[in-house]
């Protein structure tokens, strides 16, 4: 499919979420690195935040501390607190709309449908946005020297609900049942999936395949982002 929308999602524990929201910043100043990153691409990238932060990372550190001060101590060191979205949308697609439209009207209109979703996912799942790290510089290199983009945006949130006084990842996590049968998919994930979907179709994107949350291999890319 040549104008996908998908979603992908991890969780992390307090110390390894340092790292990944660190390597998500858009303005690629932190101290990680990766290796398929164009830096002479980053200044394509955007990012927008809340809480009045000035990034993702410094969001997360105040609604960390709020989350300390509501509960009167830290949170626990085996809590999943961060919790990622990454949106990925097809190249061609993409490349398509800033051919017809112009790279800075798309890329407007991508970061306020990536703020939208943010909103709809709290709304209907009570997780707290932090904030959207749009990346237009990551991609392979090809035979001819081009470079094929990797267009996505991570969208961060902390595993909290504020308003319920709960941390919803752990009750989303139960696959729930059909005609007495546990479903390969989890609906809520799946649910997140449709929102995206919903969120850019008017730009012309179909909603990509569920494959539930991808956390098999989240610690490992928690320490590789950090070397």
């Amino acid at each position: 499919m040549a104008n996908f929308v998908a979603v992908r999602t991890r969780y992390y524990k307090h110390q390894n979420g340092q790292g990944v929201l660190d390597h998500a910043h858009a303005k690629r100043n932190g101290f990680t690195r990766s290796s398929n990153v164009y830096k002479h691409f980053s200044r394509d990238n955007a990012g927008g935040y809340y809480h009045h932060a000035k990034s993702s990372m410094e969001a997360y550190k105040k609604v960390y501390e709020r989350h300390a001060e509501l509960k009167g101590k830290k949170p626990r060191s085996d809590m999943n607190t961060l919790f990622e979205h990454v949106v990925v949308l097809s190249e061609g697609q993409y490349a398509a709309l800033e051919e017809k439209h112009g790279k800075d009207k798309v890329k407007h209109v991508v970061m306020h449908r990536l703020n939208e979703y943010a909103k709809d996912i709290q709304k209907e799942f009570g997780f707290e946005p932090l904030g959207i790290d749009l990346h237009l510089d990551e991609g392979t290199k090809q035979e001819d020297g081009s470079i094929k983009r990797n267009v996505h945006a991570h969208v961060m949130f902390y595993n909290y609900d504020f308003k319920r006084d709960l941390a919803p990842l752990r009750g989303l996590m139960v696959k729930g049942k059909k005609n007495g049968k546990t479903l390969d998919l989890n609906p809520n994930f799946q649910r997140m999936q449709d929102i995206a979907a919903e969120r850019f179709r008017k730009l012309g994107f179909q909603r990509g395949i569920s494959q539930g949350i991808d956390n098999r291999k989240h610690e490992k890319k928690a320490q590789w982002i950090q070397t």
